[in-house]
């Protein structure tokens, strides 16, 4: 619960883009630390060391899990926020399926678990560093608006922006308007 709430609070600050290119480094780290320490006939001090990771891991897995929830609502635009969160949760949920198989996995061999999750966390990092920022900016409301949001230095989305002209929006309006007929 406290991973949760904090979750919304951090991101604030840095943007939530940055808490989740961070959050899944550590979580990427802090599995790979736990790759290369022994996993049989532990010593105290190697499994105090590994559990102390593990915990660690897990509990920026649930930070990230959480900060998916919000970052997702505010990158998909008002017309398919619904469906956009519904996917992301929808992936977000594969990981539930699996955990019973990682299990079965790691008793035959634990470095393959290891490895395996280590790999997932570098490649969703490098997928969220071609996400832009959402920090202090208003929610898109239509797909053309998220569109605009992929380039990194954008502005408020208002009439006047640069990368948003009228005649964009009117198009978009237009074509929204069109769908709805």
């Amino acid at each position: 619960a406290v991973v949760s709430t904090q979750s919304g609070h951090y991101g604030r600050g840095i943007g939530r883009r940055w808490c989740m290119l961070v959050s899944f480094l550590l979580c990427g780290i802090s599995v790979g630390i736990c790759r290369f320490l022994p996993h049989q006939n532990l010593h105290y001090t190697h499994f105090s060391v590994k559990t102390f990771w593990v915990i660690f891991g897990r509990a920026v897995g649930g930070f990230i899990y959480s900060l998916v929830y919000l970052y997702s609502a505010e990158i998909f635009a008002t017309t398919v926020r619904s469906s956009g969160l519904g996917l992301c949760v929808c992936a977000a949920q594969i990981s539930s399926l699996i955990a019973p198989f990682v299990i079965v996995i790691h008793e035959d061999n634990a470095n393959l678990v290891y490895t395996t999750l280590f790999l997932f966390c570098i490649l969703a990092f490098l997928a969220s560093w071609i996400l832009p920022e959402t920090a202090n900016l208003p929610l898109p409301a239509t797909v053309a608006e998220m569109d605009a949001m992929k380039y990194r230095n954008y502005t408020i989305f208002t009439e006047n922006s640069p990368l948003i002209t009228n005649d964009l929006l009117q198009s978009n309006k237009d074509k929204e308007i069109g769908d709805l007929k």
